[in-house]
């Protein structure tokens, strides 16, 4: 190895044995005598969630590669869900004032404490601009970055050891599915580039008919915070149910969204 991963190595030392104990509590060490000794299914899906937010998201990357994995554990891994506990309102407030640069009440006419929603990398709130816009404001839980860099370092040196002890892992080609992901989730966590996105699509799909992409709200979106137009939403099948006779032209829409997209 090269000095930088050893230094590497050397920083993520205390996650990977904690890491490794999760393993072991799990039955995953014993994987190395085959097959047979896999841990089961709801074992992975277990070991994902107790190991968080970098693990969760690999394990929902994974229950989408029905070639790495047999269907009982891809089924299991699509149970995983990316909640977590949300954040106190004054985490939330002291994270949108740095980034922004001005108290929240300069900021925002209103701005709900209960979040309407709790995931792995952010939350959302409720929020009323001091011109009466209706907003929803998603904010970055602190710290992501340096709790990625080391579950990633942990990752790679895990998956590297696995291929050298378990050499049925060969077949599956997981450092490239570590690398993509890790790529992935470095860009899921900058919000300026998710604005850049939204507003490149906004902009391209403009005479899509039907179609509304909430607007962002710029002065009031950074690297961790984003501002958007509020829009409840509503799941499409639960749609399809209370207005049957708007799907026609709603599959219309989504088939035109497609094409351009």
């Amino acid at each position: 190895m090269s000095d930088p991963e050893n230094s590497a190595l050397l920083r993520t030392t205390p996650r990977l044995m904690q890491i490794l104990r999760v393993l072991a509590r799990h039955k995953f060490l014993g994987a190395r005598r085959g097959k047979n000794h896999w841990p089961l299914p709801k074992e992975v899906r277990e070991t994902f969630e107790e190991l968080g937010l970098t693990f969760l998201k690999f394990g929902q990357v994974l229950a989408m590669r029905r070639d790495l994995l047999p269907p009982t554990y891809i089924d299991e891994l699509v149970l995983l869900q990316d909640h977590l506990p949300a954040m106190g309102i004054d985490v939330v407030r002291d994270t949108v004032e740095v980034q922004l640069d001005a108290p929240l009440t300069e900021l925002f006419l209103s701005f709900s404490e209960t979040p309407i929603a709790a995931a792995t990398i952010a939350q959302v709130h409720e929020a009323t601009m001091l011109d009466g816009r209706h907003v929803a404001v998603k904010v970055q839980r602190p710290g992501l970055e340096a709790t990625i860099s080391t579950d990633i370092a942990a990752l790679t040196f895990l998956v590297a050891l696995g291929k050298k002890l378990v050499p049925s892992l060969r077949a599956f080609d997981l450092p490239v599915v570590v690398s993509e992901f890790a790529n992935s989730l470095n860009r899921e966590i900058d919000f300026s580039r998710e604005v850049r996105s939204i507003m490149l699509f906004r902009k391209a799909l403009a005479d899509v008919p039907d179609l509304w992409i909430p607007n962002v709200v710029a002065e009031c979106s950074s690297r961790t915070v984003l501002t958007l137009e509020f829009s409840a939403g509503e799941w499409i099948d639960h749609y399809a149910k209370l207005h049957p006779e708007a799907m026609p032209r709603s599959i219309n829409t989504l088939v035109m969204l497609m094409l351009q997209c």
